[in-house]
Order: structure tokens, then sequence, then C-alpha cells
């Protein structure tokens, strides 16, 4: 059915026309129509559904004609009016809003008859349409008067269905009377009312209604209150899902088969159904009425549901509400917890007044409701109640907010107790704070435990920070692995982790070194049974940063007969960068040794050389320009020899640097004897230093050979980076050393554009034993003792990334 088709209905309904046999009144008109046109056949047909009434020794013989007739009428809109060969007239029956409800019609059959003269056809057209006009206002007449009884009907069943919501009491009480009287209203069989139960498949229970005493059902369906529905094609359910209201115009099998209520109403009329969905709050509903034969005003009885529903919405509620508040008077009385509720107001003294108080109240305090109604809850305190815990409640009662507190109270007879204390306030429906709800229960004994476990774990926690180092105990699970159970709180200080941080699955994984993670995992399975034992491993700090930690650890089986282990570990850092450090200054003193025992052996013959190219270069004759090439080559050798001397004199110094007192120096020097030092391995890396000292730069203060050392593992690493840039070369490399006055003291920067330092790498490069380098190419100390040289000449040794490279930059304190 179209939407026309749907208006022309709707019409024919308003005016009681659907379903109808044809009209008394209908057939006088006809008469005058007949006689009017001198006809033997006429009908008044309305659209498809409506009433169809024929008239004249003709008409049931033209019963096809005057059908077509009125077709051709009805699409048209308009009169239609013809005399030969044979006389056919027909006038629309419109209503005021424009809907062509049906058609008069008048049909000669009989052939022959002359055509009409104007003034006669005239005289027919405006005689046909009057009557079509009466027939439109009996129409009218009788929609008013049904209009006026629907009036009538609609207030009465509001006055009902008030009646029922003032009067309601329960749920299934009301939906019977509400029910009752929507199918007196409506001629109904039967009207259900359904709620939405939750899940995951779709289903609804029945909560009350009313049937036909011929449905063959008890006379009150509330005793079917445990039915549910669950078939997900039931109109219920399906009106329930799609949140629509579903018509079903014709019932079947399957309706009425997912619904036992309606079973038997179908052998006995039930033609139709109605369901309305409607929502409570998140809650759905439905409304359901089943109709019987010849009932199609479905825009009417839509309507009718709709108030239905307004009406039962609050009356749900209502019920809803006082039983919640009937389920939670008992809930509360019944509860071990003490409830109160006091005012809103006063906050200040002497506070907001009780007005209710639970059986726990009294069982817990020894008050009766009685004594401590119109009272305030402060008298519950007393000298042992915090001023902390009062300061929050107040607090939080100025600010509106809910609070939980752990409060000394005291009893009528003087005795205390700790009461676990929270407190809500509670609004009413505009939004306004009202009351506050207090919920206490009493927690001597677990407070009392508390206390007891807190000294407890003070007494151990102090043993243990007498400890050297961390504490930790791990326990092996049932699957084999190791769950660490306890770490004392000194983990913080040493590695930045907090023991809850520790207790973490996978957090030893996700912090140890990967070269000794694997090596310290198999440690606790291994230890089990075994004498102590110690390892080292290193682990990274939270702050990122390595450290060397030793743990010694020792397994044993507990009597439940659960292996565990118990390990303390200790920061060594420091000591591996002593050993280092001490290490490093013995290469130093045996190069210095090496160096001494060299000297004599090499200074002599190295003596000889010189003097020998100095007696020939005597000999020659300086005014043979032949002899210049030999002169050149004696020169040279007289250069080399003093240049080897000046080195193996500097490594011996170099050797034996340890201890020297700081003195002024000249930083020109410095630069030109740690790049003659490193005169090799820049001829090898390929690398050109240049040089830019500010002129009349004043010496620092500090310490020669240390400095060169710096200076030295500067360039080297800076070599070194350009070697892991580009080992084949591909572009000039060069180191710039540039010195200049800042202020009261001189820097001394080392600049290379090998790349630079990744950003998160940058800030640590100068932690002990950091390195990028790659496994067994470095220890990781060479900055970090480089720092520790330039601080204690009083300097600083910085870096950052500049364009293309990094840079280091000496500061040190002019002399």
């Amino acid at each position: 059915m179209n939407e026309t088709e749907r208006v022309w209905e709707a019409e024919l309904a308003s005016h009681e026309l659907l379903g109808t046999p044809s009209e008394r009144e209908h057939a006088r008109i006809l008469r005058l129509a007949l006689r009017l046109c001198d006809a033997p056949a006429g009908a008044i047909i309305f659209r498809e559904g409506g009433p169809r009434t024929l008239l004249g020794p003709a008409a049931e013989a033209s019963a096809a004609a005057l059908d077509a007739l009125a077709h051709r009428v009805m699409e048209a809109g308009a009169p239609q009016l013809a005399s030969a060969p044979r006389l056919e007239a027909g006038i629309p029956l419109t209503t005021p809003g424009g809907a062509t409800l049906g058609a008069l019609c008048v049909l000669d059959p009989r052939a022959g008859a002359p055509p009409l003269a104007a003034d006669r056809a005239a005289s027919l057209h405006e005689g046909l349409l009057d009557l079509a006009r009466i027939v439109m206002d009996q129409l009218g007449e009788r929609r008013r008067a049904l209009d006026q009884a629907r009036m009538e009907r609609d207030a009465r069943l509001l006055r009902r269905w008030m009646a029922v919501a003032a009067e309601a009491t329960d749920l299934e009480s009301s939906a019977r009377s509400a029910a009752l009287a929507l199918c007196e209203a409506t001629g109904a069989l039967t009207c259900q009312l359904w709620q939405r139960l939750g899940g995951k498949e779709p289903s609804a229970r029945f909560l009350g209604g009313w049937s036909d005493s011929s449905f063959g059902l008890p006379d009150d369906p509330g005793a079917q209150r445990n039915l549910t529905i669950s078939a997900p094609n039931s109109p219920t359910l399906r009106a329930l899902r799609e949140e629509r209201q579903i018509i079903v115009t014709d019932v079947t099998t399957e309706d009425w088969a997912s619904n036992p209520l309606l079973g038997p109403a179908a052998q006995r009329g039930l033609r139709s159904l109605m369901v309305s969905p409607f929502r409570l709050e998140a809650q759905g509903f439905a409304l359901l009425i089943g109709l019987g034969e010849g009932r199609s005003n479905f825009n009417e009885l839509s309507q009718l549901l709709d108030q239905a529903v307004s009406v039962l919405r609050p009356i749900l509620r209502r019920i809803r509400n006082e039983d919640e508040a009937r389920l939670m008077r008992r809930v509360v009385e019944a509860t071990s917890d003490v409830v109160l509720i006091t005012e809103a107001e006063p906050v200040d003294t002497p506070g907001p007044r009780i007005v209710y108080a639970n059986p726990a109240f009294e069982r817990e305090t020894g008050y009766t409701q009685a004594e401590v109604l119109g009272l305030t809850p402060r008298l519950l305190q007393g000298a042992g109640t915090s001023a902390k815990a009062r300061r929050n409640i107040r607090n939080a009662l100025e600010a509106w907010k809910p609070v939980r507190q752990a409060v000394l109270n005291y009893r009528k007879d003087g005795s205390s107790f700790w009461s676990d204390l929270r407190i809500s306030p509670v609004a009413d429906s505009e939004g306004w704070f009202t009351h506050w709800v207090s919920v206490q229960r009493d927690v001597t004994l677990e407070r009392e435990a508390e206390i007891a476990r807190a000294e407890a774990l003070a007494e151990r926690d102090a043993m243990l920070a007498r400890l050297p180092g961390v504490l930790f105990r791990f326990e092996r699970q049932p699957d084999g692995r190791w769950f660490r159970r306890y770490a004392s709180a000194q983990l913080e200080a040493l590695t930045g982790f907090t023991p809850a941080e520790a207790t973490q699955l996978g957090w030893f994984q996700a912090h140890a070194h990967p070269d000794d993670c694997d090596r310290i995992m198999a440690l606790p399975d291994a230890t089990i049974g075994q004498p102590e034992s110690t390892t080292e491993f290193r682990f990274r700090h939270k702050d990122g940063r390595w450290l060397w930690i030793r743990g010694i650890q020792r397994g044993q089986v507990t009597p439940a007969g659960v292996p565990e282990l118990m390990s303390i570990w200790t920061d060594i850092t420091r000591e591996k960068q002593l050993a280092e450090q001490l290490a490093h200054s013995a290469k130093l003193a045996q190069l210095g040794e090496v160096t001494t025992g060299m000297a004599h052996e090499l200074n002599q013959p190295l003596a000889t050389i010189s003097m020998a190219a100095d007696i020939m270069l005597l000999q020659l004759d300086g005014n043979d320009p032949a002899l210049a090439p030999m002169r050149d080559r004696l020169e040279k050798i007289i250069g080399q020899t003093a240049r080897m001397a000046n080195l193996i004199d500097h490594m011996r110094i170099f050797g034996r640097a340890e201890n020297l007192p700081a003195a002024p120096l000249q930083l020109r020097q410095v630069i030109h004897d740690a790049l003659e030092m490193l005169n090799s391995k820049l001829t090898l890396s390929a690398v050109r230093v240049t040089q830019e000292v500010e002129a009349e730069l004043p010496p620092v203060l500090g310490i020669a050979i240390p400095l060169e050392q710096v200076l030295m593992n500067l360039i080297a690493n800076a070599c070194d980076a350009y070697h892991a840039q580009s080992p084949e070369g591909g572009g000039e490399r060069m180191i710039r050393l540039r010195a200049w006055r800042a202020g009261g003291e001189v820097r001394l920067e080392v600049r290379d554009a090998a790349g630079g330092i990744p950003a998160d790498i940058l800030p640590r490069i100068f932690e002990p034993f950091f390195t990028t380098k790659p496994e067994g190419q470095g220890t990781g100390l060479g900055l970090s003792i480089s720092y520790g040289i330039i601080q204690d000449m009083g300097g600083r040794l910085a870096a950052e990334n500049v364009p293309g490279g990094t840079a280091f930059t000496i500061s040190l304190p002019a002399a």
C-alpha cells in the first residue's frame, strides 16, 4: 500500500466507511439522480474497502460499466459527462481537504438516444453536483458526530487511566487495569505489557495485562507473569529491537506461536496485532493489543496506544521507584554496616542533624535511633579522634565531595572503636544537595592488625636498611618460573626503581645487559642445593646509565617444599671504575719504565747519527750547487733524529705523569705535543688537523701530561668516528682545534664533521662504561676519565652536536 492509498484508507476510516455495506441514504440520493437523468442504472461507489451502492433496473447488468466509470472519475478527480453513444455521467465525491473518496455515477446502457442539448447537459451537471454535495455533507455530519464520540470516549478512557495511575499499588494490578480500559475503549481482545530482558539472546518477560474470557486463559493473565518469549521474529521482540511500532494485519501461525498468550486467541477471532515499544530510562517495554475481525482503523488505534504509553510510563516509574525504595530500606536495615542519613547543613557547629539511623547503628554504638534523631554524628567523636581526620571530613563537606576516612569513634559506654567512614552527598531531582549518607564499618581488629603489621615491617625495614645492599626473595612457581616476592626499600636508591616496579613480570630482563641477562636468569635453578655464590653483571639504572652489580645469592627449599632464593645486590660501579683507572695508570707507569730503559739505548745511537750528519754537513762545500741535494738530506737526518730524541723523552715523562703539581701551561705547546704523539694515527686515518689559536692567549693552570692525555683522547675519538662513518674515505676528514679566551678562563674546542652523536645518547657519553664502539673496541671509560681529569684541574668538559658533527669544549681557568 502506497502513501496515497493509506491517505484514502484513513479518510474512509474517519467516516466509518471501511468494510461497511451499501448505505440507505445513498440509495435515496441515487433515486433522485436516476429520476434527474432518466437513466436505468446508477451507483455510489467508494474506493477499495468502502461501501458500494447500486440502484436501478439495469444496475446489476451494468455493474462492471459503473465500476469502470467510477474508477475513471476518481482517477481524474473531475466530473465526466457524455451523451453519445449512451449517457454516462460521473461526479467525484471529494472531501474539503481535496481527497477523492468515491464517485456518484449514472448510466443509460440503451443505445440510440439523441445527444443532450447544451442546456440539458448543463442542468444535469449542476443537479448531479448538488447531489454529490449532499452525499459529502452527510458524510461530514457523520464524521463530526464520530469525532465527538471519539473525544468523549478518549476523555472517559483518560479519566479511567488517571484513576489507575492514582490507585496503582503494584505493577501487576496497574497493568491489568490499564489494559482492561484500553481493550474496552478499542474493542481489543487482549492487551499485554512486556519488558525487555538483558543478555546476549533477545527475550522479554510478561508483566501483566488483560484478555477476553473467550481466549480460554485465566481471568488474570498476571498469573503468567513468569512467562518469557525469545523468538527473535516475534512481533514483540521485533518492536523492542527496532524501537518502532509493529502492525501485523494478518496474524500467522508463526506470530501467535511465539507468544503462548496468543495461541488460544488465534482460534477465536484474533486477526491483527499492534505492538508499541517505549523506554523508561534505559529499560525497554512494549505494549501489545490483539484485534478481532474487521478492525483496520490502525491510525486511530496507534494514537490510543501512544496515550496508553504516556499513562503507563509514570505508573511504571513510580512503582519501580517505590519498589526500589522498599528494597533499599530492607537492604539498609539488614546490612551489618552502620548507615546514617543527615541533613545537608549546617557544616559548622552543631553540624548536620541525623534523620535516619539503621539498626546496625544501635548494635554498634549503643545509641538507639530515638536518642540520636535530630543530633549530629559528631556525638561519636572523642578525645582520641584525630584532628586531621576531622579536618578532612569538614573539607569534604564544605566542597560537597565524597570522602573516605578512618576515624576513632566512641560508643555510648565510652569504649572506642575504629570506623572506616564513607560519606557521600545526595542530590534531589534538581541537582541540589539535600542530605549526606554515611556508611561506617567497624575496622578495629583490622586497624590493630594493620598497626602491628606496620610496626613489624618498620622493624624489618630498619634491619634491612643496615644491610650493605638490596635484599631480594624469589620463589619458584609450579610452572618452573621464578617469581620475585620481595625487594627491600634500598632498591630505589640503587637502581631508581621502586620495589613495586621490581615485582612486575619481565622487569629484570628489560633492564639487564643483553650479554649478562641469560647467564643471570639461569642462576636460580643452578643455585638450589649449592653453597653461596657470587656473580657480577651490568644493569641499567632507571635514568639510563649502566651500573655494575655484584649479586650474592643462596638457594634453599622451604619446609613447604617450595624452592626459594635469597639474593643481595651491591653497587660495584665505582669499584670497577677505580680498577680500570688503576689498570690505566699501571699501563702508563709501565710505559714510563719501558721508555726510561729505552732512552739510554736509543739516545746514544741517535746522538752518533746526529753528530755524523753534522760533521758531514760541515765538510761539504757550501758554495757548490751540485752538493745542495745532499745538504738537504743531511739536514733532514739531523731534524728527524732530534725529533725522535724529543719523542722518546716525552714518552718517558708521559708514563710518569702522576702526582705532578699544577702549573701555568701554554696551550700551543700542549696541542703541539699531543699532535706529535698522534702523528701516525692521524696519517693512517687520513685526517687533517687545523689550528686556530688566539694571539696572546694567556696560559692556563693545569698539568701538561694529563691535559695532553685528554686532548689525545678527544682527537683519537674523532678519528674513530670518521672511520665508523666512512671506512673507505669519500670526502675530506678534518679536525678543527680552536682556542680562545672567554672572561677568566681559556677554552679549547675539538670539532669534527663525522656526523654527530645521537641525541638520546649525548647526555650519557661521560658515564663510566658507556660506549658506542663495538664489543672489544672500547672500555667506556675514556671520556669518563677525561671528564674527571678536567674537573680535578678546576675546569669543565662539555659536548654538543654542531652542524655535521660534534664539538667537545675544554674550559680551564686562566693562570
